[in-house]
């Protein structure tokens, strides 16, 4: 069985979704990381970055890193990310936008909105102008196709959707961005990802 040490954060959220559409048994482990869990030398033994997500896997193979943990366990269960070829190539491309582009700027916007003492609103503002661009990147994308890496659903999708479940705190919109509307409705019908999301919201307590 996975054990999965995690929270009610984004990161946390990503793996959820996988192992849901997997369908296999995973056993969630909290790590509160507003009380400061994550820094205990029993959770540093298991990640001495201190951050969630982690699994553990077979043969007790532990790995972090929410993009890491994801290719991991598409490639091993064959579920969201093909083999090979040009399919795999853009699954992994949108994911690494995800990662590098889309996840770091939200969390900028996140932090200036909510975390930062004093308030900044002229960084903040700077922040969303940019998270807006990116909303229209990924738009653009998905006005192309059904999904991310074309027409079936990937982790790449996995990985945008946990973000944008975030996006009103933000103080970003989609009124311009018609074809991310599309694939939210989409997205949300998915049992799995109605299941993922309802453990995570029952992380918080």
């Amino acid at each position: 069985m996975i054990t999965l040490y995690g929270f009610d954060t984004v990161n946390t959220l990503k793996v959820l979704i996988l192992l849901e559409e997997i369908g296999t048994a995973y056993k969630l482990e909290p790590i509160n990381i507003r009380t400061g869990e994550q820094h205990s030398a029993a959770f540093r033994a298991i990640n001495p970055n201190g951050k969630v997500p982690v699994i553990v896997d077979q043969d007790d193979f532990q790995l972090t890193e929410s993009g890491a943990i994801l290719i991991h366990l598409a490639d091993r269960f064959d579920c969201g990310l093909a083999s090979k070829g040009t399919a795999r190539d853009r699954a992994l491309e949108w994911l690494t936008y995800q990662l590098s582009t889309q996840g770091p700027i939200f969390g900028q916007i996140e932090y200036w909105a909510h975390l930062a003492e004093p308030k900044q609103p002229n960084i903040l503002a700077h922040f969303q102008k940019i998270g807006q661009k990116v909303l229209g990147q990924m738009d653009t994308r998905l006005s192309q196709t059904r999904y991310f890496a074309g027409e079936d659903f990937t982790i790449a999708d996995i990985a945008h959707y946990a973000w944008m479940t975030r996006l009103r705190v933000l103080g970003l919109s989609l009124s311009d961005a018609p074809h991310i509307t599309r694939w939210m409705d989409d997205l949300s019908q998915r049992p799995a990802i109605q299941r993922a999301v309802a453990v995570e919201k029952a992380i918080q307590g």
